[in-house]
């Protein structure tokens, strides 16, 4: 079969626990799986700066990264240029947004880090929720969406955000390690539930592979998804 393989990407979203995660162990990820496009959420100012001194520019050179003081902020960087879009208003923690050409083919990226519903705060979670699908109704065309969604299938706004017409790559991979749990990830503890996720829109993608990845220093497990971009044809 002479057909060009159709474009891929490869990427990882990570909560780096409030900057604690190791940064070298993330760019020596990021190095052997050769990453496409990292998400990290909890960045800190210092992780930031230790992400950058382990070599993370050299690999990923593009970003939308808005980091300010404590951990509420989360970033994206890219192999590829990225064309920076307005973030997903209203959230607690900061959602960048951009585009990326992948093969020739647009994909809108969108990294979260959606509010935990407890400590009476169900609702704000649920309006979190609301915000985020949104924000991606309104986008056409090819979407990845990435980060710790803080949410299950058991929860019902996840299932509705998936309804919308999204995958959650760990399920939907052809190759996969399931159940791909990712929290709390410790050493001594296996996760017990997956609240990192990466979503790709179901009528743009085919996920190839996805699995779940231990960084030192965060209790959350890293989630490497591989994705290819079906062809126009393809969709019709």
């Amino acid at each position: 079969d002479d057909r060009p393989r159709p474009p891929s990407l490869r990427l990882l979203t990570l909560n780096v626990e409030a900057g604690k995660a190791s940064a070298g162990s993330v760019v020596r990820c990021l190095r052997e799986h050769r990453v496409d496009v990292l998400a990290a959420q909890e960045l800190t100012p210092g992780m930031a700066r230790q992400l950058a001194e382990a070599g993370l520019s050299g690999l990923l050179p593009f970003s939308e990264v808005d980091v300010r003081p404590g951990y509420a902020e989360t970033g994206i960087w890219s192999r590829w240029p990225l064309q920076p879009l307005p973030p997903v208003p209203g959230l607690v923690f900061t959602a960048p947004r951009c585009t990326v050409s992948a093969g020739g083919q647009p994909v809108t990226l969108t990294a979260v880090h959606l509010l935990t519903p407890v400590h009476h705060r169900e609702r704000r979670w649920q309006d979190e929720f609301g915000l985020l699908r949104a924000a991606l109704a309104a986008v056409e065309g090819a979407q990845l969406v990435a980060g710790d969604f803080n949410a299950t299938r058991d929860h019902r706004p996840f299932r509705q955000l998936l309804a919308d017409g999204f995958v959650d790559c760990a399920d939907a991979a052809q190759r996969r390690r399931w159940p791909a749990f990712t929290w709390p990830s410790t050493r001594r503890l296996r996760p017990v539930m997956r609240l990192d996720h990466v979503l790709a829109s179901r009528a743009q993608f085919v996920v190839r592979e996805s699995r779940t990845i231990y960084i030192p220093g965060t209790d959350h497990r890293g989630v490497l998804a591989v994705v290819e971009l079906t062809s126009p044809a393809d969709r019709s």
